[in-house]
């Protein structure tokens, strides 16, 4: 961390005590210096908050605004710039937060529009139930941290609602990761049953060739003296 943001590191911890949110503050390079959050945020969502902080930190902001940020999965993101007099630091970000329930079946049509695999659909319904809900009287709280807390002063913040694009790349990646994690599990499969076979038949060639159509899985041998026992146990471990 650059040592001219270490004045603001307490005064976020201080926020994301406050807010039980994540709290990230960025220089004027959009380079994150200060982060703070009490948890980990599941992976389904952590991804659509990176596609989002894209957004945010390209938004112009102006002095003494927060600026709520809402995606097309209704997370919402509270943002303010860093100001010292007139000079532009940095932008800090709070988030992400929901700012209500949502009924089962409105969760799931919002969830399938996202055209995401059926396993990160059910993933994103159920982080919904961990995400902190934060009304909009606790957004005008927050608001009042983010332009008190790091400035000197008291000021009334002014609040400006932005709505995200929907982030198709988002649901590219994910289904190109799946696709991906597929090939891997169907090559390791495949490798796994000529191992088998060549066990079951007892057959060092043919377990030899099976390990050298599996090379790009590691089998270390944890008895060098006895490839075919080896083969046995790790193709077991492997399917545990």
């Amino acid at each position: 961390m650059q040592a001219a943001y270490e004045q603001y590191r307490a005064g976020c911890q201080l926020i994301s005590i406050l807010t039980n949110l994540e709290v990230q503050l960025f220089d004027n390079e959009r380079v994150s210096q200060i982060h703070y959050a009490s948890y980990d945020l599941p992976t389904v969502i952590e991804r659509y908050k990176q596609a989002a902080l894209v957004h945010v930190l390209q938004q112009p902001l102006v002095k003494d605004c927060v600026y709520v940020f809402c995606d097309s999965i209704q997370l919402e993101f509270l943002a303010a710039g860093m100001w010292d007099g007139a000079e532009y630091r940095g932008t800090i970000v709070v988030g992400p937060c929901i700012s209500k329930a949502y009924p089962p079946q409105l969760l799931r049509e919002m969830i399938h529009k996202e055209r995401l695999p059926l396993v990160m659909q059910r993933q994103l319904h159920q982080c919904y139930t961990t995400l902190t809900m934060v009304d909009e009287a606790k957004q005008h709280a927050i608001s009042s941290l983010l332009i008190n807390v790091l400035t000197p002063g008291m000021r009334q913040p002014q609040r400006i609602e932005i709505a995200l694009p929907p982030s198709e790349d988002t649901a590219v990646k994910f289904n190109d990761d799946l696709e991906q994690d597929r090939t891997l599990i169907e090559r390791r499969y495949a490798s796994e049953n000529k191992l088998l076979h060549a066990i079951a038949k007892g057959d060092p060639h043919m377990l030899k060739t099976a390990m050298e159509e599996g090379k790009g899985i590691s089998w270390p041998y944890r008895h060098p003296n006895a490839p075919v026992r080896s083969m046995k146990n790790l193709s077991f471990s492997a399917n545990t």
